[in-house]
This record gives structure tokens, sequence and C-alpha cells, in this order.
């Protein structure tokens, strides 16, 4: 959280709690979704209500393909060999 939107949650008196109470936070998922999204991008800042709009786009783009197109497995089983 930046500085500004702290200082708006505690200028309009919005309570400040994690999503999940007395767990770590879900870094795994925004790690994944960071991955994602500096593939496509990359590292670069961008800003701008012109860059905002083409991310937007992208992003939808993008959401489409990751979400239905690329394949994704669960694990059916898992065997441990000794101590491994």
């Amino acid at each position: 959280m930046n500085e500004s939107v702290h200082e708006y949650c505690l200028r309009d008196n919005i309570e400040l709690t994690r999503c999940r109470p007395y767990r770590r936070t879900t870094s795994i998922c925004r790690a994944k979704n960071g991955a994602i999204v500096r593939k496509i991008v990359g590292y670069r800042r961008f800003e701008g209500l012109r860059a905002t709009r083409e991310l937007a786009k992208l992003y939808s783009s993008m959401r489409l393909f990751v979400n239905f197109f690329q394949p994704s497995f669960k694990l059916k089983e898992k065997h441990r060999d000794g101590a491994r």
C-alpha cells in the first residue's frame, strides 16, 4: 500500500485489515500474476492515461489467454521416495 492510499484511509476512517487474519499474505498468487505481467509488458514503469488505456486493452486480452488457453495441471498423486 502506498503512502497516499494509507493517508486516504486514515482521513476517511477506513479500517485497514488483512485479507486473512493471522496468516501470511498470498504472495504466491501475486508472484504468478507479476510474472505473467512482466513477461508481456516488461519491467518498465508506464505512466499517464494513454498508457493506462493501452495496458487495460492488453490485460483484457491476456486474461483470456492465460485463463483459457494456457495449460494448467493438478497433481493427481504424490509418492515419497525415502527422505525425498
